[in-house]
């Protein structure tokens, strides 16, 4: 290609082919007074610096697909890296840290729209919400972040005219109100499958006659059959859901987590006992939150492996404090210190008298300690915790999920069980149930 020796021609070829140099001692004087103009218009060095620039314009960390960058000593090998393989190379923000909380929205072609929950993970550095520790609803947001919030989701729905059903992603600065909108999924997904089971709001059925033209207004709620899909649920129970990894057959395959799996989701009336409850569900082997007998390192604390829920159980054990370990993993400090409690409700009051104190074992029970776990640290057998129990009229409540938060009877039996209850929201005529001693709860 040859074109005239000017200065816009030279400057068009170093951005289309991001050249590596330019000899100034071909085409004579034109070319050195050219080399000279550029040189003196800092043209060179800007383009060179263009991925300084916008890092610093971003603030640091910053992510350079795909990896994030912390500072300026980190950010020039990787950009002279990246720039030796391809021509461009994509600077983004970082919102590392930030909360991502996710909204699910349902509207109907006459405007009528509703939020149906709300969600928050738990773990800011997950890179997929499919792949992350997710609880309904959210729990450390406040009633400003929270509406604020649930306002955007129905202004985007409303902007974009979407009927039916829609989720919408958040990051969410911790330190600050900022926030970006990260996802607008306009489809069922796996979040919408957690929100029905959640709330007992039939999203897929909902959406279905929403697009036929029906109203909000006019589909009645299959819960309580008395209210309409148009009241937003309401939430008594919290719930949790976990990936489980189930990774360790194959030998070759990495821990870090990714789209390779399923799901498990846990209910129950506080976060430690459904939290606990759900570990169970993860894998058969998993008694609940439970540390390693190991060393530990920040490093291993601060990754996002499938394994860091038992490695921030070892933390605590090894007696880390919440401020080091939301420095390392940002997991919001109102978790740590769930997670701390039922470290230490284990670390101080286990013994071997738990089993004939009741208050303890109630409490050990509430906060998500299956029986296994309590013979285990009492070192007593799993069938004489649960004779204590029965000894002391202790089973769990069986309750319902309603979604107007007892407000009307519910007609359809959605049940989970929890220690957080002193009766049933159902009635049996067996009379087996009122003398069931056991339920085997691990």
């Amino acid at each position: 290609m040859f074109l005239p020796t000017r200065i816009d021609n030279i400057q068009r070829m170093i951005k289309r082919f991001k050249l590596d140099g330019i000899l100034l001692s071909f085409s004579g004087q034109t070319a050195l007074d050219s080399g000279i103009k550029l040189h003196e218009t800092d043209f060179l060095q800007s383009e060179r610096c263009n991925a300084l620039t916008s890092a610093k314009q971003f603030g640091y960390p910053v992510l350079v697909r795909s990896r994030f960058v912390s500072n300026l000593e980190e950010l020039i090998p990787l950009v002279n890296s990246a720039l030796a393989q391809s021509s461009q190379l994509l600077i983004c923000k970082s919102l590392k840290g930030w909360k991502k909380v996710e909204y699910e929205v349902v509207r109907d072609q006459y405007d009528n729209c509703i939020m149906v929950c709300n969600r928050e993970n738990i773990d800011p550095t997950a890179p997929l919400s499919d792949q992350s520790i997710v609880v309904v609803p959210s729990q450390t947001l406040s009633s400003d972040e929270f509406n604020l919030l649930r306002s955007i989701s129905i202004k985007v729905v409303r902007h974009l005219g979407i009927v039916g059903q829609c989720n919408v992603q958040f990051a969410l600065n911790p330190l600050s109100v900022e926030y970006y909108i990260i996802k607008v999924n306009i489809r069922l997904t796996r979040s919408s499958a957690l929100a029905s089971r959640v709330t007992g709001y039939p999203l897929g059925y909902i959406t279905t006659k929403l697009a036929l033209g029906m109203s909000l207004i006019d589909l009645k709620n299959h819960i309580t059959y008395e209210t309409y899909s148009c009241f937003e649920p309401t939430l008594d129970c919290i719930a949790i859901k976990i990936p489980p990894w189930d990774l360790k057959q194959f030998v070759q395959c990495s821990h870090q987590i990714g789209m390779k799996s399923i799901e498990v989701v846990a209910i129950s009336r506080s976060f430690e006992e459904a939290f606990q409850k759900c570990l169970r569900m993860v894998d058969e082997n998993f008694s609940g939150f439970e540390s390693y007998e190991r060393t530990i390192t920040d490093d291993e604390i601060s990754s996002v492996a499938d394994v860091n829920l038992f490695i921030l159980a070892t933390a605590f054990h090894r007696g880390y404090t919440i401020e080091r370990l939301y420095q390392l993993t940002q997991i919001d400090r109102w978790f740590l210190y769930k997670f701390q409690a039922i470290i230490q409700f284990r670390v101080h009051r286990f013994n071997s008298s738990i089993i004939q104190d009741r208050s303890l074992l109630l409490e050990a029970k509430r906060l998500g300690f299956s029986d296994k776990q309590i013979s285990k640290y009492c070192g007593t057998t799993e069938l004489k915790v649960c004779e204590s129990r029965k000894q002391f009229g202790m089973r769990p409540s069986v309750k319902m999920i309603d979604t107007v938060f007892g407000q009307w009877s519910a007609q359809t039996d959605y049940l989970y069980i929890t220690y957080h209850g002193n009766d049933d929201d159902i009635q049996s005529s067996s009379q087996q149930w009122t003398e069931y001693p056991l339920f085997k709860d691990d």
